[in-house]
């Protein structure tokens, strides 16, 4: 987690500025909900069918290729049965995030290109997860959809500071977590895991976003920041049309994977590399089913 002295710069920088996002007040809900082990299946419908437009992207979501579904699902009762409580959670917070910062509009940064790499990332892990035979009930999607929502809340903050090393990074070799740090004394990372701490969000959650540029870092929850770490890795090097050049061996996320995990030798790494434009099509899917006007898909 974030140590004392990155948590009190950061109180101090964003506490004292412009009110910083809350979660919509059904994902809320549903998170004290799914904690407590005396909530019914029919509790957590309800709570979600008080918000139409939410229910009927949920099935939209849920019978869309991102999910490949063999039958359609045509109500959350059968949704939550199929899928479980836990990931029709996430699937409702991750569509509350889109909805949250839907109305943000930064003239100077490419949100198509922000979301697109956020949901992609989300996507990746899922597939990563799936292919090392990792269970995190729908938790790496998440982490890899919100590891960066630290960069929209310095975006939204810090303003014209934040976009000059934005932009420094863009055009230069340095990193923009590396730049962060140097100018404020922590980085995005930091930012989205205090800002998940503030959301009550789960402490893998916060680990993973805190440390997905240095996963031989966290000191818990080691598979699950490996995993998102290794997705962003994986992403930006596909938008840097570096993917097939990706050296697997190298980055830090393997050597933690493989130090926690078993049966990571035997791994294809290829084979992600191959298959990543497909991952990537069914995130853009489901961004546009979740926010619609937010990104174009094409």
């Amino acid at each position: 987690m974030i140590d004392e002295i990155h948590r009190r710069r950061i109180e101090q920088t964003f506490t004292e500025v412009n009110r910083l996002p809350t979660l919509p007040d059904v994902a809320v809900k549903l998170t004290q909900m799914v904690n407590d082990a005396s909530t019914s299946m029919r509790q957590i419908e309800s709570v979600i069918e008080m918000d139409p437009v939410l229910s009927s992207t949920v099935l939209k979501v849920v019978n869309s290729s991102f999910y490949g579904m063999a039958q359609e699902i045509s109500s959350l009762r059968l949704a939550l049965v199929i899928l479980g409580i836990k990931e029709i959670k996430n699937l409702v917070f991750s569509l509350s995030v889109f909805k949250l910062f839907k109305g943000e509009n930064h003239n100077s940064i490419d949100l198509h290109e922000f979301w697109k790499h956020s949901a992609a990332t989300g996507q990746i892990s899922k597939t990563l997860a799936q292919q090392f035979n990792l269970h995190f009930a729908g938790e790496e999607f998440v982490g890899g959809l919100i590891h960066d929502i630290g960069k929209m809340v310095m975006f939204n903050q810090l303003e014209d500071e934040y976009l000059a090393l934005y932009q420094k990074a863009e055009s230069g070799s340095e990193a923009l977590w590396s730049l962060e740090m140097s100018a404020f004394g922590f980085h995005h990372g930091h930012v989205g895991g205090w800002l998940a701490a503030r959301w009550h969000l789960p402490n893998k959650l916060r680990t993973a976003i805190t440390y997905h540029h240095a996963p031989a870092d966290a000191e818990e929850h080691f598979q699950l920041v490996a995993v998102v770490s290794l997705a962003n890795a994986l992403m930006d090097a596909h938008q840097n049309q570096e993917i097939f050049d990706f050296t697997y061996e190298e980055h830090p996320a393997v050597n933690v994977l493989l130090e926690h995990t078993i049966g990571m030798e035997s791994v294809d790494w290829d084979n992600f590399s191959v298959n990543i434009d497909a991952e990537i099509e069914k995130s853009l899917e489901f961004i546009s089913l979740s926010q619609g006007g937010l990104v174009q898909t094409s």
